[in-house]
């Protein structure tokens, strides 16, 4: 991902990625993470992210692959928090009120900006 970044500011035009990361040796990205990071560097202003998700069940099938449950945005557990400082501080912030917060709170992704919630 990294290379990828460097890339776009060196004044790239075209970044090529995979779904999931298959299919590829030469080293190119997973394409859901590529979006994933330039939506978070706000590098994508005004686009709807929501439907990534739907990209990678799309692409899984196509490709006969599970999708990992701690695959980054999209496997079931991304989101997941059962337990502790976590887990209490979502609790907190949902009380008050706050999804905003609550979205943010321990996390480096956003859920809500991919369609997602925290803890689901």
């Amino acid at each position: 991902m990294t290379n990828t970044l460097f890339a776009l500011e060196a004044g790239a035009s075209r970044v090529h990625g995979t779904a999931m990361g298959c299919g590829e040796r030469a080293g190119n990205a997973a394409m859901e993470l590529i979006l994933l990071n330039l939506k978070l560097l706000d590098l994508l202003p005004g686009t709807d992210a929501h439907k990534l998700l739907l990209y990678c069940k799309v692409a899984a099938a196509a490709l006969h692959i599970k999708i990992r449950r701690n695959y980054p945005l999209v496997g079931r557990d991304a989101f997941r928090t059962a337990t502790g400082v976590h887990a209490a501080a979502l609790v907190k912030a949902l009380r008050k009120g706050d999804r905003w917060l609550a979205d943010r709170v321990y996390s480096g992704v956003p859920a809500g900006m991919f369609g997602r919630e925290q803890g689901d």
